[in-house]
């Protein structure tokens, strides 16, 4: 019994270690997504298109946001790219976890584009392989894909066709905003057997690997230095939290102050004031969720004596609540 507890304390241990180093990361990505978007919205305004666009996509692979989606389109529309800024209006719209006025402006900018967007249906020869594939940029066609007017942006495109035992071959087409374009195309022809690649089997698979760990310690001594040192952990982390979340709420206050929702703008403080914010935030959830674990994983290690030792009416109980931890003991 002693020894199944000591490995369920370390287990807590462990989930406390790797819950703080995840949200830390966590905390440094939105950081940097904040940072991120504000450069881009500054290259917009100077005209800067491909260079916002780069940061507004690098700020949402970070920390995903409706806006920085809804900006994005919009750079992408500036600079010409008018099926993906389509597809992105249209895929903010149809998200329910979108706010209404977000998704409003999104289906109204996708209906405006939809005119304007260029289409272009490959159809296959009558002579080509069924197996064939088209690679549009990182698009591939197939099956199904051919004879579907498909949105594409305004230019020129260059398309490879490809099918097993045959050439590859290009085509060349450009489109100009909503122009509806047909192409036919085949890949080139068949490659004489005897000069095909022999064809390989599956890579081996290597051994199985088992991974064993050595029993867990369960001398009491170092079972109480660990629940000083977790306990110690939690209290600093509930510290944490408390005093970031007082930060929260007065950046929060500033932001409402220098940014109006309903234009979507802000001034450079209350940009400023809503990327501290959300970092604060974080910190924030994670000191008080962690301190709460950590502080009842100490206790449990204080609290816990050997077993030979121990009535056998004694008794713990854990309970939680809203906002509350609490720990019960009767021996």
């Amino acid at each position: 019994m002693r020894a199944v507890l000591v490995r369920t304390a370390i287990a807590m241990i462990f989930v406390v270690l790797l819950a703080s180093a995840v949200s830390s990361a966590q905390t440094l990505e939105a950081a940097a997504a904040e940072t991120l978007f504000s450069e881009a919205r500054r290259a917009m305004e100077a005209g800067k298109y491909d260079i916002a666009c780069a940061k507004f996509r690098e700020s949402d692979r970070l920390d995903p946001a409706a806006g920085t989606k809804l900006n994005l389109a919009g750079c992408e529309q500036k600079r010409g790219k008018l099926a993906a800024a389509w597809a992105l209006f249209r895929t903010i719209a149809e998200d329910p976890s979108v706010d209404a006025e977000r998704r409003e402006i999104a289906t109204k900018r996708s209906k405006e584009l939809d005119k304007q967007v260029p289409r272009l249906t490959v159809t296959l020869a009558p002579h080509a392989p069924a197996d064939s594939l088209v690679r549009l940029g990182k698009l591939v066609l197939k099956g199904a894909s051919f004879g579907t007017s498909l949105p594409i942006d305004p230019g020129k495109h260059e398309l490879e066709v490809e099918a097993a035992g045959h050439q590859s071959r290009h085509f060349t087409i450009s489109v100009v905003a909503g122009q509806h374009a047909t192409l036919t195309v085949e890949p080139g022809p068949a490659i004489p057997a005897s000069t095909r690649p022999a064809s390989t089997g599956p890579a081996s698979t290597g051994p199985d690997l088992t991974l064993r760990t050595p029993d867990a310690p369960t001398d009491s001594s170092t079972r109480m230095i660990a629940g000083l040192v977790v306990g110690g952990f939690g209290l600093a982390g509930l510290a944490i939290g408390t005093a970031t979340g007082i930060a929260t709420l007065d950046k929060k206050s500033v932001s409402d102050e220098h940014c109006n929702d309903t234009l979507q703008t802000c001034d450079q403080q209350g940009i400023d004031a809503s990327q501290a914010g959300r970092t604060l935030g974080i910190v924030t959830t994670v000191g008080l969720v962690s301190g709460a674990v950590g502080l009842t994983t100490g206790l449990v290690l204080l609290l816990i004596g050997d077993d030979e030792a121990r009535p056998e009416h004694a008794k713990i109980v854990l309970g939680a609540g809203p906002g509350q931890v609490t720990l019960h003991g009767r021996f």
